[in-house]
């Protein structure tokens, strides 16, 4: 399990959230995006979600993903289609 700083929840911004979607995020056809966090615990997932929400007004969700080859639930961060005009204006240059 990869785990995120605390500090990286106090320095949200839109250049860090898009290269979390550069690195990891994906459309999901008319669904919306998700980000891949397979790797981090739901706690870290939520509290990633509760930072781009507070610091960027870009509402999103951790969803149970895939179950790893260790028998781990994964999770994604989902923003929902309605949130991408925002998300778009957020992570524009």
């Amino acid at each position: 399990m990869k785990v995120v700083p605390e500090y990286d929840y106090e320095v949200m911004n839109g250049e860090i959230l898009a290269m979390m979607i550069q690195e990891d995020g994906h459309l999901k056809g008319t669904q919306g995006l998700e980000i891949a966090t397979n790797s981090f615990s739901l706690s870290d997932c939520e509290k990633l979600c509760a930072a781009i929400i507070a610091k960027l007004g870009v509402r999103c969700k951790p969803k149970a993903s895939l179950i790893l080859k260790n028998g781990t639930q994964s999770y994604v961060i989902v923003f929902e289609k309605r949130e991408l005009k925002k998300l778009f204006k957020v992570i524009r240059p």
